[in-house]
């Protein structure tokens, strides 16, 4: 048992490095509003492993550190710890999520995801429409400029005119200044419409680049250890999150951000997120194989 567990040390040992090695010298810094605000490196990439391998404790902790000895080493703006407690539980996450994942089949997953896609087109098609038809808003972008005011979104509450959309919208903005009302209204209008309906148009692209590698090995006869499907599942979930509540973080602890709208910042920095989780999880998938081809299953 211990010889277990300081096998499983020294190699989560071995991939911290490599992840610290690559998000000092290999990452890609993109300015948000003049400070560091998006990083692309493939550090993901190898802080996964022990997640993968040794569970959840493994991840989290190398993910952690990863994050931690990266900024003592190149240092960039304010430490903020909470990050790194959120890449923490990022990791552990991770580990929790391929725990289960590896019970699932891959027909199941995939079955499930697009299930999950539709369900998510459905419900932005059916917000926009009942929203149209309330008359809250006019296009298909809603903004100050196209959306009702704040008395006559109660009205139509009160007159029993409003349909559910409506109705979550108004709730989501109730605690917003009787002068931010618009503002907070058409964000949450634009949560239910058009984040659904993107949300969906994200989860189908990456159902068809499964497809397509899968159709790739099958071509090849490759059969891998883990399919894309799963890894891309354990990696972007995770990933997405931190990115979601980090974006939350920066606005609380970093002053110049403290003006900036949550949704914009998000959008800004969870675009590029979703493209590098992806691709990340596609070379993760690749190693994976490789790792445990070569380690002959002693890990």
């Amino acid at each position: 048992m211990e010889k277990k567990n300081l096998r499983k040390i020294i190699i989560s040992a071995m991939f911290l490095s490599l992840a610290v090695i690559s998000a000092t010298f290999i990452s890609i810094d993109l300015p948000l509003f003049g400070i560091k605000g998006l990083e692309l490196n493939p550090s993901v990439i190898f802080y996964t492993f022990p997640a993968l391998l040794f569970g959840p404790l493994y991840g989290g902790i190398v993910a952690g550190m990863t994050d931690v000895l990266s900024f003592v080493l190149k240092p960039q703006g304010a430490f903020i710890p909470w990050i790194s407690v959120v890449v923490f539980l990022g990791g552990v996450l991770k580990g929790f999520i391929w725990k289960g994942l590896k019970k699932v089949s891959d027909r199941k997953l995939r079955i499930v995801s697009l299930v999950v896609v539709l369900v998510l087109l459905a419900s932005g098609l059916a917000n926009r429409i009942m929203l149209l038809n309330d008359g809250i808003y006019k296009g298909y972008i809603a903004s100050e400029k196209n959306v009702l005011d704040k008395d006559a979104v109660e009205n139509l509450i009160e007159e029993g005119k409003a349909s559910y959309a409506t109705k979550a919208a108004s709730k989501l903005s109730v605690y917003a200044k009787e002068g931010a009302f618009k503002a907070d209204f058409s964000k949450n209008v634009n949560y239910l419409t058009v984040g659904f309906e993107a949300a969906s148009l994200l989860g189908l692209i990456l159902l068809i680049i499964d497809f397509l590698i899968g159709r790739s090995d099958a071509k090849k006869g490759r059969e891998r250890k883990a399919s894309y499907i799963k890894i891309l599942v354990a990696v972007l979930i995770p990933g997405l999150l931190v990115t979601t509540l980090n974006t939350q973080v920066l606005i609380w602890f970093i002053s110049i951000f403290n003006t900036r709208s949550f949704m914009i910042m998000w959008v800004l920095r969870i675009i590029p997120s979703f493209i590098s989780h992806t691709i990340q999880a596609y070379y993760v998938a690749i190693l994976y194989d490789v790792y445990i081809k070569y380690s002959k299953g002693k890990i």
